[in-house]
């Protein structure tokens, strides 16, 4: 909403614009001034100026052109805008100069009377309220007294008042034209200052939330070169943010050719660079005068996801408490059935194999639901600020203190002061699934945890890097999906647990082959001083 301007007070004009009009108006001082001087010695028959007083008048106006040009010089040089007594000095100066040269010639008629008019109307403009109608009132009182002079002490026609009359009412209505339309230039101007105050703050705000948006904005032309990106979409595409792309990624040129064609928003995530977050892209077209921009909405689908995901284990959680009794029951009644005829004397051998069949059967579905029912039951995360410099030692001894592998070997490869926002305890399952998953299909039982900031947006990463065999291509789409496994005795819940893990904790974790042929898992944490503060009920809440 914009303020308006006060309509009762009478308004003062800045002191810029003052210096400049005052600078324009000894400008025609000082050309009038000479043109006064060429006037007196250019009559050739008779005199029109000048004839009752002829030293009067070349004294009178030689002085004034000296004045006009020290005024114009002082201005050029004073850095400080005019006071009101300056500009007060200038005019009156003004009409006592006219009114001396009206005198020496013997009469107003010759129109240096009416020259007052300027310097009225110049008043009017540099001051406000009385003091204006104070200049006309002197200027209109030193045209009188003139006439008074040439009337009594040198017995002029007394006709002479009725234009000295004349000049003054013209010399007040010139006033008052004047102070009006200067008032109302005066208004118009701060009304305009206010609005362009007041758009360029509203624009400075535009800029500031755009820039501070999560979601990417990109604003394309009709040649779909980049006109504005802001700092999420830098982020979104892994680039400089002082550096802009002349075109758009291919991966969005093609959905946007699309949609101008058709006219429908693209449904599918896009990937703009490897291990890159998923995006969706939506357009929307900007059209102004004969120009038609589009306008690029770029978000990141992590945020959809953990909302998506709450929902989804909040489903599980309410899914999984009602089976957990009707399976486990007759579950661990088989179990226990299985142990005692084991203890059996008259069962063969045959019998016991079939029964040990019986127990790790039972044991994995056992373990299958354990999983299940723990992911269900998940808290949200409480993110903490870590510095896994220190953190990773901790964990490393307390993993193998508990692990069963003699020969298996951790080695950290962090920076100082690594700093992540991640929930400690959600970390901790992550590291132990991919960490024991790493040792258990490593060649040399060596697993390698390498932290490093990614250098395109500063986001930390860590790697748990071994030299197993990896994935096979055909797996590589199911590698995080639930119950996927490739050994018989897996449950296929780890990496999916570890997957969502990650997300609770607006990270990413994603599988890749190094240069070097190792196997990587890679956790991409968020920013740990731009994190987004999600409020989600926890699935056990909902549950």
């Amino acid at each position: 909403m914009m303020p308006a301007a006060d309509h009762t007070i009478p308004l003062r004009s800045t002191p810029e614009e003052t210096q400049r009009l005052l600078r324009v108006y000894n400008w025609y001082r000082l050309l009038l001034s000479l043109l006064l001087v060429l006037m007196y010695f250019a009559q050739w028959q008779g005199k029109l100026v000048g004839e009752l007083y002829p030293d009067l008048y070349v004294a009178t106006a030689a002085s004034y052109v000296g004045f006009s040009a020290l005024s114009l010089l002082i201005l050029n040089l004073q850095q400080a805008p005019p006071s009101n007594a300056q500009l007060f000095l200038v005019i009156m100066v003004d009409i006592a100069v006219l009114s001396l040269l009206a005198l020496a010639s013997g009469t107003l008629e010759t129109g240096l009377g009416m020259l007052m008019i300027v310097s009225v109307a110049a008043g009017s403009i540099f001051f406000i309220g009385n003091i204006a109608t104070l200049v006309a009132a002197l200027a209109t009182l030193a045209g009188l007294a003139v006439t008074l002079y040439l009337t009594i002490l040198i017995d002029r026609d007394v006709r002479h008042f009725i234009q000295a009359g004349i000049l003054g009412i013209l010399l007040f209505i010139t006033s008052w034209v004047f102070r009006t339309l200067s008032e109302r230039i005066r208004r118009g101007y701060q009304l305009a200052e206010v609005q362009s105050q007041s758009i360029a703050k509203l624009e400075q705000i535009n800029e500031m939330i755009v820039q501070r948006m999560r979601t990417g904005v990109i604003v394309v032309d009709a040649s779909q070169h980049v006109r504005i990106m802001n700092s999420a979409a830098h982020e979104l595409f892994g680039i400089d943010p002082g550096h802009t792309p002349d075109k758009l990624p291919i991966e969005i040129a093609q959905p946007m050719i699309r949609w101008q064609q058709q006219y429908q928003q693209p449904q599918r995530p896009i990937r703009i660079r490897d291990q890159g977050p998923e995006l969706q892209v939506r357009f929307a077209s900007m059209e102004y005068g004969n120009t038609s921009d589009v306008l690029v909405f770029i978000e990141d689908i992590s945020r959809i996801a953990q909302q998506a995901q709450q929902m989804k284990l909040a489903s599980l959680g309410r899914l999984t408490a009602s089976i957990a009794h009707e399976i486990r029951n007759p579950l661990g009644a088989i179990s226990h059935a299985a142990q005692l005829m084991q203890e059996s004397p008259a069962l063969d051998k045959e019998d016991r194999r079939l029964t040990d069949i019986i127990q790790s059967h039972s044991l994995r579905m056992n373990g299958i639901i354990e999983n299940v029912l723990q992911l269900s039951r998940r808290q949200a995360a409480k993110p903490v600020r870590i510095n896994l410099s220190e953190w990773l030692p901790e964990f490393v001894q307390q993993f193998r203190a508990g692990h069963t592998l003699p020969e298996a070997h951790i080695h950290i490869d962090t920076p100082p002061f690594f700093h992540v926002s991640v929930d400690p305890s959600h970390l901790n399952q992550i590291l132990t699934n991919l960490c024991e998953n790493g040792l258990r299909h490593s060649s040399n039982h060596t697993v390698t945890i390498k932290a490093h900031i990614d250098p395109k947006d500063d986001h930390p990463l860590l790697d748990i890097l071994d030299n197993g065999p990896g994935i096979a291509d055909t797996h590589r789409a199911q590698l995080f999906e639930p119950f996927f496994t490739t050994e018989a005795t897996g449950t296929g819940l780890g990496l999916f647990i570890s997957r969502e893990l990650c997300e609770f904790n607006q990270a990413s974790l994603d599988f890749f082959r190094t240069s070097d042929e190792q196997s990587c898992f890679r956790i991409r944490f968020s920013h740990p001083d731009r994190r987004i503060d999600l409020e989600l009920a926890s699935p056990a809440e909902i549950g």
